[in-house]
Order: structure tokens, then C-alpha cells, then sequence
């Protein structure tokens, strides 16, 4: 008690009784209790050796629980394995997902650059679709035929609205296309 009030502050909030320093001495494995109920489990249906008739009830009660505590230590160790099993099956989803998600992350950002290419390029490009539908265009191509983008987009109409079948052509610019 008299320790506490020599530290301030911090130092004293954290300051440790020699009390509670020292811990409990937990017994976890003593061999010689594993011995006596390894003896008192290998005796079957009752045929303990000659003993006074009152302990006969605690020798049943010992191998009782003894089997008890096989048995669930087989069911831990059971499910200890399949947790072992499902905590490698989430690493290998967990990596899978990773590389799922970069893979899908860089198809993306490759989309999307490859779709500023589109928009934004100088030269008029459109895509087109089954039975020769222009699907969209680009900024180039609209402003060359005079048209909303936002129309081709709605009506799909075909390219030969734009580009005639017969080359060379003239567009709404006045200017000459092969």
C-alpha cells in the first residue's frame, strides 16, 4: 500500500503489487493422477481388485468420468481438426478473393481507360452492334454527323444512317471520307 504513493501519475497508475505479481500454480499434468486413473479405467464391468466395499462407488464414479473425459477430449481433438481444415480453407478463399478482387480491379481500370480512349479520341469511332446498330459513339463522331450521343444511345439506329454503303462519302462537314 505504502509503494503506491511513491510513484505519480502514469508510473503509479501502473505500478504492480508484489501481491499481484505472483500467480497461481495451476496443475495441468500430474503423472502420477494419470497413472491411478489409467489403473482404475483398465478395470472392466466392476472387476476392481479387493477393496472395502465403500469405495467400490468412487472407483465406478472415477472410471465413469474418466471415460467421459476420453470421450470428449476424441470429440475436441475431432473438431480441433476440422477447425484446422476450415481455417486452411479460408486462407485459400481469402487469397482467392484477393486475387479475384485485383484481377477484377485492374479489368476495370483498364475498362475505364480504354473507354476515355474511346470518348474522347480524335478520330470518329462507333460500336457497333448485330444487324449493323451503332450502340454508341464517340464525342468525334457525333459532333462530325451532328448528332446527340445520347440519341444514338436511345434509337440504335443503323450505321448506314451515317455511312453510306458507297465510299467515298461526305459528311455533314462538308469534308471528304474514303
Amino acid at each position: 500500500m505504502q509503494r503506491e504513493h511513491e510513484y505519480t501519475g502514469r508510473k503509479g497508475l501502473f505500478t504492480i503489487n508484489s501481491e499481484e505479481a505472483k500467480q497461481k500454480e495451476i496443475i495441468t499434468h500430474d503423472e502420477n493422477l494419470e497413472e491411478i486413473i489409467a489403473k482404475i479405467s483398465s478395470y472392466k464391468d466392476g472387476d476392481f481388485p479387493t477393496v472395502p466395499e465403500k469405495f467400490i462407488a468412487l472407483l465406478e464414479r472415477i472410471q465413469k468420468d474418466a471415460e467421459s473425459i476420453t470421450n470428449a477430449n476424441q470429440e475436441i481433438h475431432s473438431i480441433q481438426g476440422e477447425l484446422q481444415k476450415l481455417t486452411e480453407e479460408q486462407a485459400s478463399l481469402k487469397k482467392e478473393h484477393e486475387s479475384y478482387l485485383s484481377d477484377l480491379i485492374s479489368a476495370h481500370t483498364e475498362f475505364d481507360r480504354s473507354l476515355e480512349i474511346f470518348q474522347y479520341h480524335e478520330i470518329p469511332m462507333v460500336i457497333v452492334g448485330k444487324d449493323q446498330q451503332v450502340m454508341d459513339a464517340n464525342d468525334k463522331f457525333c459532333s462530325i454527323f451532328a448528332v446527340e450521343r445520347s440519341e444514338i444511345i436511345r434509337q440504335f439506329p443503323l450505321i448506314t444512317r451515317y455511312i453510306p454503303e458507297q465510299k467515298p462519302f461526305i459528311a455533314p462537314d462538308e469534308k471528304k471520307y474514303t
